[in-house]
């Protein structure tokens, strides 16, 4: 008898898989904070090289790893693992944004003023108003007010 192990290969496929939704994670996360995989990488103390590889699943990240990116990128440890309906076991970076800007006083009261409006005619054209004004003040809101370069569905996202 052999002393060799055999893999199976769908739990390699499993691990790969997680491997690589790991590494898609981190780099949502990265970019999100508009980090570089350099800069990630001098807070891990590997190299940018090494990041890309976590990244694209083709190196598996330690646990020390994987604690320290959490800490580093401000998301638990969980947020790099699958829960079993195939989703991130936290939110995701954009829905944390999407959370705090939606607990803003302004959002809140134009929520509820919009909530009012029973028309859908009119809702519709509200809506499309404000995609408006987004798209024709966005390049100044995104310089002066500290929002991101990119629109997400229309909403522009203050920095966490």
């Amino acid at each position: 008898m052999s002393n060799t192990l055999v893999r199976r290969p769908q739990r390699r496929k499993a691990l790969e898989e997680a491997d690589m939704f790991a590494g898609s994670q981190l780099c949502l996360a990265r970019k999100s904070r508009k980090m570089s995989q350099e800069r990630l990488g001098e807070h891990l103390s590997v190299s940018f090289q090494q990041v890309q590889k976590y990244e694209k699943g083709k190196n598996r990240m330690t646990p020390g790893i994987l604690a320290a990116a959490a800490d580093v990128l401000g998301v638990s440890p969980a947020f790099f693992f699958k829960n079993t309906d195939g989703q991130s076991a936290e939110p995701t970076v954009e829905t944390l944004q999407l959370a705090t800007l939606m607990a803003s006083k302004d959002a809140l009261e134009l929520n509820a003023l919009f909530a009012r409006i029973d028309d859908p005619k009119l809702r519709h054209h509200i809506i499309g108003c404000m995609r408006q004004v987004v798209e024709a003040f966005a390049p100044r809101l995104d310089r002066s007010n500290g929002f991101q370069g990119k629109i997400e569905s229309g909403l522009p996202f203050r920095n966490a």
